[in-house]
């Protein structure tokens, strides 16, 4: 089998990033050859790339120098059941991609991947930190991803709900069959939850899902 990936990076890889030290490469090329420096799963569409530090929302983010600042607009540029997908860009000073309330994958199809650090760690982080610090605020009571359409997956990420009161990490719902989550670490909470929601304090919630796939994740949660 590895005689098939290095056939595959000297007749296409090499030859594309000659192409792109030339000044020539444009377009889906160009797209090959990011996706592949930053180790991102193979995708049927576009990727779309976020940059939190050095974003431009009004950019077209379909490249790691044309990114959008947040989360929330690069999926607002992925097309339903195309199968496209968003990068999330770590800076070396903040790693953090923040959603004020629960970020609903509604776009079958989708995926959301991060580069990888040492040792095949995932740098980008989603997360609730920093809004707000309330026990039992209702954006706190909520999950961080909803998986809310067919198909989604997620890879390399850190998905952690750690505001005072945070319960919830991801939840797959019905729409969300299909879904396949790999290498990620995933945080529900448990900081000062209130009495009431201890009970469904959660990393991960299959709700009537019928069927997902999670592999070599890691779960837990902050006391």
């Amino acid at each position: 089998m590895k005689w098939i990936y290095k056939v595959f990076f000297l007749a296409v890889l090499v030859p594309v990033m000659a192409f792109a030290q030339w000044g020539g490469l444009n377009g889906p090329q160009k797209q090959l050859l990011n996706a592949a420096t930053l180790n991102l799963p193979p995708i049927a569409g576009t990727w779309y790339y976020a940059d939190m530090k050095s974003g431009n929302e009004k950019a077209s983010g379909v490249y790691p120098e044309e990114a959008v600042c947040s989360l929330k607009t690069a999926l607002g540029k992925c097309v339903a059941g195309r199968g496209d997908g968003v990068c999330l860009l770590p800076d070396s000073q903040a790693y953090d991609f923040t959603v004020s309330a629960c970020c609903t994958l509604s776009k079958p199809l989708v995926t959301i991947a991060g580069p990888l650090g040492a040792g095949g760690y995932p740098l980008a982080r989603i997360t609730t930190l920093g809004t707000g610090t309330t026990a039992g605020k209702a954006t706190q009571k909520k999950d961080v991803l909803l998986l809310n359409a067919y198909g989604i997956r997620l890879f390399n990420l850190r998905i952690s709900n750690i505001d005072t009161g945070g319960i919830g990490g991801i939840k797959v719902s019905a729409r969300g069959t299909g879904a396949v989550v790999k290498n990620c670490e995933i945080i529900g909470g448990n900081i000062a939850v209130a009495a009431a929601d201890s009970v469904n304090t959660h990393d991960v919630f299959l709700d009537s899902v019928s069927y997902c796939s999670f592999e070599d994740c890691n779960l837990g949660t902050y006391e």
